[in-house]
């Protein structure tokens, strides 16, 4: 059972990572967006679980 739930974790990863590259493209590639949105970046789900583990550490 837990090595099930570990592959469709990564597989919902995978798939929220893809849409927040494709929100970010969307983001980028419209004006209006980009106005209403400004600095916003996708950050990928391994990438902020790394840097909140990260910043866990240095603060203890």
């Amino acid at each position: 059972m837990p090595c099930r739930v570990e592959l469709a974790t990564e597989k919902w990863d995978a798939l929220i990572d893809e849409g927040m590259r494709l929100s970010q493209q969307k983001i980028e590639s419209d004006p209006l967006l980009s106005a209403a949105l400004p600095g916003w970046k996708a950050e990928l789900r391994a990438e902020k679980r790394a840097r909140l583990m990260a910043e866990a550490a240095a603060a203890n």
